[in-house]
């Protein structure tokens, strides 16, 4: 019901992208309590993005304390492997002491417009770890692209822990790349390797899934050295205090892709 994660998580203030459409560079950001946020999107059908708990490089006014960061990242967990029956139907002991390279699960809420123009979504990104997407409510759209391509994605440093591009005309980049993508509804599972080139965007309606994300630097580091070096040196840099950074969002748009896939492009 519109009442349960409010019931649940509402006492939290947590960082909102003002406007998440796809073809906007997504900078506009705030920190509102949940419920407010929640309900902004779920009846107002407002644009907003709602991506927590998360490690960011922007420093939300009136976020949340450590402790209460803590505490958050704590409830979401235990929300995720409870509801969505984590140990029943992946293995015992997913999500908890025992999985030593589980790194903690998120909420993603939006809501998706009819027109690939207007809809909302997340830009062209890769990060460390992989994760298990779990969708909720709704339906997205994700397109992949294999790391050995990463030259045409202009990468540079996004967040503390992830890739992103400053190309605004990927959408005619990635017509010439190898490029996959898959829909997935209420009830699907998929599975997002790390340091894999993705952007999703939301069909129409309320869209909420869940990432459930891994982190294990050995494997990161095999599969891409580079970016799992600059990722560390972040984190080390973090316990000095010290953020050098990433670069603003850029906005791009799909829209092309969406209503052209062209046989050159493989569903998964």
């Amino acid at each position: 019901t519109p009442e349960y994660l409010p019931s649940l998580l509402g006492k939290y203030n947590v960082p909102v992208v003002k406007n998440s459409t796809y073809n906007n560079n997504q900078m506009g950001r705030a920190v509102m309590p949940f419920e407010e946020a929640f309900h902004d999107i779920i009846i107002n059908q407002a644009p907003k993005y709602l991506f927590f708990p998360v490690q960011s490089r922007e420093q939300f006014e009136k976020s949340e304390n450590s402790t209460r960061a803590s505490a958050l990242q704590a409830d979401i967990n235990k929300l995720v492997r409870e509801d969505l029956e984590l140990e029943q139907r992946l293995w015992e002991g997913f999500g908890t002491a025992a999985h030593k390279v589980f790194f903690g699960s998120q909420l993603v809420v939006g809501y998706g417009q009819k027109d690939p123009k207007k809809t909302t979504g997340t830009g062209w990104h890769c990060a460390v770890g992989n994760n298990y997407f779990a969708m909720v409510v709704g339906k997205k759209r994700w397109y992949f692209v294999d790391q050995r391509w990463s030259t045409y994605m202009a990468p540079v440093k996004g967040g503390k822990v992830n890739v992103q591009t400053v190309r605004r005309d990927l959408a005619t980049v990635v017509e010439s790349l190898p490029l996959r993508f898959g829909d997935i509804e209420a009830g699907d599972l998929l599975y997002n390797p790390d340091w894999t080139w993705h952007t999703i965007q939301n069909y129409e309606g309320l869209s909420l899934g869940v990432p459930i994300r891994e982190v294990s630097i050995p494997r990161s580091m095999q599969n891409n050295a580079m970016y799992t070096t600059i990722v560390l040196l972040n984190k080390i840099l973090e316990k000095f205090n010290i953020d050098i950074g990433g670069y603003p969002i850029p906005g791009h748009s799909l829209a092309k892709l969406w209503k052209d896939e062209g046989s050159r492009h493989e569903e998964l």
